[in-house]
């Protein structure tokens, strides 16, 4: 048998060497892609997994459709009281106290006040003891004109027919014109004065005022819900103290756009909620809002129905009209894709995609057009649970 030499057949040169490398490296790629390639196809292909679904069942009907919107809730009667002067305060209601109209639920030191008062009274009256001085000046100053005059009226004639020389004459006009001067400076003198009073007694009745704001009492009858400061503080001027409410109807002002609220009228009856509960309310006034895109809703009760304090935030649903079709919970309904759909529970319990129209929905349920029937089954869920359910689907189902 004759032997191979192996060395005599592989190549010589270098680029004899690098083409066999190269066949070679592709030569054990290809053996392993199509060795992979077999085992997929002789591999059986896998069951499609099933998921565990809730359903819930279509039905069609009129679904009165709502938007959901923060309330703020106020009683009847909501007044915060501010302190009209700046002082320490000697007493001020506990919350919680039950107050009727007129009643102290404040006191503000007036000590200073008085003393300021007291202080002015003394000025009015050193003041008028001046008047009757200023008078008499006045009158001293008009017969010493009257006088002057004379004698003016006097040395003209005297000059006239040469009886006074000129200088004499000008005497006299010198003292008629010192006597208007004199007049003039006695009436500005008292009018001063009275000026000085007259400012005096607006100082007191501005004190008198502040007297007065110094007790404060109760609006109405109510309950102190709130005080912003105790006794012994320093109330400012303009700061509220306290806060009273009262009445026995409630109020809810929401605000909704304007598109919203053309479609809200006086009578109407609106949804409001807390914590779970719910209450009617019924429209009250449609009011304009500062802002160009938004107006205000009042809705009124006739009682405070989850006993909640002044300025507690509540879920408002406004009713926004009706539409006919199919009713659908909100968390069957997936959008993805511009495109919104529910999934019915079809033949073999396999998903299937329906496309819908929303018409209308309020917080829990949405009416919808769309090819679906009566009693048909819609899964419903969390939207990361819908998206991730595909077409023919296997659905394990369990009723709502």
């Amino acid at each position: 048998m004759n032997k191979i030499d192996i060395k005599r057949k592989l190549p010589k040169t270098r680029k004899g060497k690098i083409i066999l490398t190269i066949s070679i490296i592709v030569f054990i790629a290809l053996f392993f892609f199509v060795k992979k390639e077999i085992e997929v196809m002789l591999t059986p292909p896998a069951k499609p997994y099933s998921v565990v679904v809730n359903v819930a069942v279509v039905k069609s009907g009129i679904l009165k459709a709502s938007q959901k919107y923060l309330g703020d809730f106020r009683p009847e009667n909501d007044a915060i009281i501010t302190a009209r002067v700046s002082a320490k305060l000697d007493y001020i209601a506990s919350e919680g106290t039950p107050v009727k109209i007129g009643q102290v639920v404040a006191k503000l030191d007036s000590k200073d006040i008085q003393s300021n008062i007291q202080s002015l009274v003394y000025n009015k009256r050193s003041l008028e003891s001046t008047l009757s001085g200023a008078y008499s000046e006045i009158e001293a100053a008009n017969t010493q004109l009257a006088n002057a005059k004379n004698n003016l009226e006097r040395y003209q004639y005297l000059y006239k027919v040469e009886a006074v020389p000129k200088v004499e004459l000008e005497t006299m006009e010198n003292n008629y014109k010192a006597a208007e001067a004199n007049q003039k400076t006695a009436i500005s003198h008292l009018q001063s004065i009275q000026e000085s009073i007259k400012s005096v007694d607006s100082q007191i009745a501005s004190l008198e005022d502040s007297l007065t704001y110094s007790v404060i009492t109760s609006p109405f009858n109510g309950l102190v819900v709130k005080k912003y400061f105790n006794e012994g503080d320093t109330v400012v001027q303009g700061k509220p103290i306290l806060e009273i409410t009262g009445g026995k109807n409630s109020l809810v002002y929401v605000s909704v756009p304007v598109e919203i609220s053309s479609k809200v009228k006086v009578g109407d009856i609106e949804t409001i909620a807390y914590n779970g509960k719910t209450a009617q309310a019924v429209v009250d006034a449609v009011l304009s809002s500062s802002d160009n895109n938004l107006n205000m809703i009042k809705l009124k009760l006739n009682s405070n129905p989850f006993n909640l304090p002044a300025h507690t935030m509540i879920d408002t649903y406004i009713y926004t009209g009706s539409a006919k079709g199919f009713i659908v919970p909100n968390n069957s309904i997936v959008k993805s894709k511009g495109k919104t759909y529910v999934i019915v529970v079809g033949k073999d319990n396999r998903a299937k995609f329906v496309e819908v129209n929303i018409l209308a929905q309020n917080d829990k349920e949405s009416c919808v057009s769309g090819a679906l029937t009566d009693n048909s089954e819609v899964v419903t869920g969390e939207d990361s649970l819908l998206l991730r359910i595909y077409e023919n689907q296997p659905l394990e189902v369990v009723k709502e």
